[in-house]
């Protein structure tokens, strides 16, 4: 952010050297452009979700790194948060029709 603010803003780009690199998901609501850096654990489940994989799968990654009761109240969280950022739209895929 502190690179698109500067270009923007006509001013000298920030230097990136000595950065960790870090995830950061990028995307579209009601035509204006938004982003937000992402902690470890939704990085990996948003990259899961994307290639398919089931809630229930994401849960059981939250499990693998937290006690149950930790990893239900991130699953809940970070759910929460992608219907509110209106990356999750559906339930199910949407079913396939004939032509």
């Amino acid at each position: 952010p502190a690179i698109v603010e500067a270009q923007l803003a006509g001013e000298p780009l920030p230097s990136t050297e000595g950065r960790d690199a870090s995830a950061w998901l990028l995307w579209r609501q009601d035509l204006r452009v938004h982003w937000r850096r992402l902690e470890g654990d939704e990085a990996l489940l948003l990259e899961l979700a994307g290639n398919g994989a089931p809630f229930a799968e994401l849960c059981g990654h939250l499990a693998a790194s937290a006690s149950e009761s930790e990893a239900a109240l991130r699953a809940i969280a970070l759910l929460k948060r992608w219907i509110t950022d209106t990356l999750v739209i559906a339930t199910h895929p949407p079913s396939k029709t004939a032509p």
